[in-house]
């Protein structure tokens, strides 16, 4: 009945030819989208690469579409972007490809991988993933992590090890929640050759018969902290001293120069 272009052509009754770089023959009858792109190709006029491919199909350039190598192209087990593009070469007359990299990818050919994320992207399998630092490196700075172990090197907040995991020496809390703080020590009762104070509960190594977090008190019936070399027993006679609230003997010296708390008639130092 002549009330419809041919196929490969479409606006009728103008009946203009279907402009599909080659890649498809017919197009859709009014809108003169092409239909069924051929050779990897996609777009209204089969003029560009479909996702995870290069070059420039469009006719008078011909640059058949490829796998993007980024690095290992599609279906390689090793592929970290889903798309690429063509760009001038500085060096060559053939234009370089560039890839669209993935999180955690970096790089031309997305080959490396990005600013503290660690792995070996160009083996079969390989992948880049974060560093696991607990929060506890600045993920801007380069180089806050091995980019082929993962393992934390720039610990912030008074953190330590392979993921930032521990308080440093001379800190105590948790580091998972960053509340790492300084250990607080009583110079006088700490036992200083036997290391900082405990990384998760801030105890003090102490000197004998001293006791507290911070090894500033002297344990019941002991005294003279200020000796920096422990607390001394009282020795109190139990018969000599006077009797404490509970009717008990009142065996605790002063904490200062040992002298027991003795009975009227009772006295002298008994050591």
């Amino acid at each position: 009945q002549c009330n419809q272009c041919q196929p490969g052509f479409w606006s009728f009754p103008d009946c203009r030819v279907c402009q599909c770089n080659d890649h498809a023959s017919i197009c859709d009858q009014k809108t003169g989208a092409c239909i069924d792109c051929l050779d990897l190709t996609d777009g209204y006029y089969c003029d560009h690469c479909k996702d995870g491919y290069y070059g420039d199909p469009r006719l008078g350039i011909n640059l058949s579409c490829k796998p993007c190598p980024c690095p290992g192209g599609l279906d390689s087990g090793f592929q970290h972007a889903d798309t690429c593009y063509l760009r001038p070469s500085e060096h060559s007359e053939a234009p370089d490809v560039v890839c669209n990299c993935r999180i955690g990818y970096t790089g031309e050919r997305c080959s490396s991988c990005a600013v503290n994320h660690w792995g070996n992207p160009n083996e079969l399998g390989g992948t880049c993933e974060p560093c696991e630092c607990n929060g506890n490196i600045d993920v801007n700075v380069e180089g806050s992590c091995d980019p082929v172990t993962g393992d934390c090197i720039k610990c912030l907040h008074n953190t330590e090890g392979a993921q930032c995991e521990d308080c440093m020496e001379g800190y105590y809390g948790d580091a998972k929640i960053r509340s790492c703080q300084k250990c607080v020590c009583n110079d006088l009762g700490t036992n200083r050759t036997a290391g900082a104070c405990d990384r998760v509960t801030g105890q003090c190594p102490c000197l004998p018969n001293v006791i507290g977090i911070a090894c500033d008190l002297c344990a019941v019936h002991h005294f003279d902290l200020a000796s920096g070399k422990g607390c001394e027993p009282c020795k109190c006679d139990p018969t000599g001293v006077i009797l404490s609230d509970d009717g008990m003997s009142q065996l605790q010296c002063n904490e200062l120069d040992g002298r027991c708390y003795c009975k009227p008639g009772r006295g002298g130092r008994t050591w």
